[in-house]
């Protein structure tokens, strides 16, 4: 391990120094070649100290460094001499020790206390704190685990996050679930464009069935054509959708990407919005109507009680699902930042429109208005699924209750929202 560790150090380090070389010998020398140096002179003596490489080796490279600093320096000295021009020098900072700052803190001063104190402002006092701060965390990883320290110290760049990138429209599309709602027998299931961004659908059920979702996937397609490829998770509410992909699109070619619902990373980011707009509102009040204090509209929901459940979905599966539609509606027509002001449904459009004449599979399918074959292989399982809740109700007394309670009528408020729900309630068998 210990041997593995000083073989990537010098690899990295000579790396550092070589391109640092060839900066001098081309005569592009700056200040900042020369902190490099002093850098990793420092990373190297810190590395010693640490037992990452050994001490011959570290006193050989460190020679070596060092006289690279020397013809940095004497070739920034010719250069500036022969430029005619000295850049202008920062103005010396005020001197505050990390002493000086621990006596006010053992005298309990504030922050301002202390700078009114040292004569300097609040806002370069604050500066200060966090700056020794720092160096105590540093520390504190030197002397840790000074052989990691030394090792992203070597690192030219960060890690840069990969960027998001598909052929165009229809060309690959994210299915999720969500379940926040989950303790009251709801389900989301949701559906993006890759490409686009576009909602293609969303809906809250009462079930977590296969069944639902391909229900739900195919009238997608319907509006927005059939896509390429789909990614969703290893749930058992994904498998038919699976198999149509796989039986439509063909097999061994990605046609259904099965992976963990972390990596869905355009639905994921979607969630996040239905949960600010949508159902955060619906998460609260349902809490409250199970509460046990002495409001009447609290402690009116028994989720143990199968009646319950359902009564609470008559009521609240409609209006929850009308938010939902205006929110895929709001997302599909919003500008975006990135994409210079487009819309989700100016980008599906116009990725269409350059694709008009395109043989890939996303877009001659949908320039040429192909259906999927809905004819399911023979033999798949499915995952365990959740049930919807059977209705109490006779064939009688339901009629009753959809002339009664119209859960879509009046406005879309919590109070109304509970009216309904109390009224449904009578209609419930004792």
């Amino acid at each position: 391990m210990a041997a593995a560790m000083e073989k990537s150090f010098l690899t990295a380090l000579k790396s550092r120094l070589t391109h640092c070389a060839n900066l001098i010998a081309s005569g592009s020398v700056s200040e900042q070649v020369i902190n490099t140096l002093n850098a990793l002179s420092t990373n190297l003596q810190e590395a010693a100290s640490g037992h990452v490489v050994s001490a011959d080796v570290a006193q050989q490279l460190s020679s070596a460094i060092s006289e690279l600093t020397s013809k940095a320096k004497s070739a920034l000295h010719v250069s500036c001499d022969q430029s005619g021009y000295q850049p202008p020098r920062r103005k010396e900072g005020f001197v505050i020790t990390a002493e000086q700052i621990e006596v006010f803190q053992k005298l309990n001063f504030t922050v301002l206390q202390m700078a009114r104190s040292l004569g300097v402002s609040y806002k370069t006092m604050k500066r200060r704190l966090k700056y020794v701060l720092v160096d105590r965390v540093r520390n504190a990883l030197k002397r840790v685990d000074p052989g990691g320290v030394a090792m992203r110290q070597l690192r030219v760049a960060p890690i840069s996050r990969r960027l998001y990138r598909v052929a165009g429209p229809n060309s690959l599309w994210h299915l999720d679930g969500y379940h926040k709602l989950i303790r009251w027998k709801i389900v989301i299931h949701g559906g993006v464009d890759g490409y686009s961004r576009a909602v293609v659908f969303m809906k809250a059920s009462d079930n977590n069935r296969a069944e639902t979702v391909r229900n739900l996937f195919l009238k997608a397609t319907e509006e927005f054509g059939a896509p390429s490829r789909v990614r969703c998770d290893h749930g058992g509410e994904n498998v038919e959708v699976a198999a149509l992909m796989e039986n439509q699109r063909g097999p061994r070619r990605g046609s259904a990407i099965m992976g963990r619902s972390v990596h869905n990373q355009r639905i994921g980011r979607m969630w996040v919005d239905v949960w600010k707009d949508v159902v955060n509102v619906f998460y609260s009040l349902f809490m409250s109507m199970e509460a046990r204090m002495e409001n009447v509209d609290e402690g009116i929901l028994d989720i143990e009680n199968d009646a319950h459940i359902w009564a609470l979905h008559y009521v609240f599966l409609p209006r929850i699902n009308h938010a939902l539609d205006l929110f895929s509606v709001q997302k599909n027509n919003q500008g975006m930042r990135t994409e210079r002001g487009q819309t989700p449904n100016q980008l599906f459009l116009r990725g269409m429109l350059s694709r008009y004449n395109d043989t890939s599979t996303a877009a001659s399918d949908f320039w040429a208005g192909s259906t999927f074959n809905l004819q399911l292989p023979a033999q798949f399982q499915h995952g365990p699924e959740l049930a919807a809740r059977t209705c109490p109700l006779s064939p009688e007394r339901l009629v009753e209750l959809q002339a009664a309670v119209d859960p879509l009528s009046g406005p879309h408020t919590s109070a109304h929202a509970l009216d309904l729900f109390r009224r449904t309630l009578t209609f419930l068998p004792v």
